[in-house]
């Protein structure tokens, strides 16, 4: 489970009513994906290749409706970095240049 939730690979102090949900949630969590992803894992899924031909052969996965993944990748802030890190950047760049 900690190589598929994040939340089991260091210890948190948090009290042991939100333990309990936490490990109920993430259980439940993976028990949903269990039953309703499985089809997901099926060698049709990924591309292939036809080795007599060469040819590559498109999985399913590419006809998998995409919709409002787009939203989840804009960003959320600029990609500026703060003043900080550049008179940081700059103090490296000054010492080893």
């Amino acid at each position: 489970m900690a190589s598929r939730f994040r939340v089991y690979r260091k210890p948190r102090s948090v009290s042991l009513d939100k333990t309990d949900s936490i490990i109920k949630a993430t259980c439940a969590l993976h028990n949903w994906l269990w039953t309703n992803l499985i089809y997901m894992n099926t060698p049709e899924l990924v591309d292939g290749e036809d080795f007599s031909s060469g040819t590559i052969r498109n999985g399913s996965w590419r006809s998998i409706p995409t919709a409002g993944v787009d939203e989840l990748m804009t960003p959320l802030s600029s990609n500026n970095y703060s003043r900080n890190a550049k008179d940081l950047r700059d103090r490296y760049a000054d010492y080893f240049v």
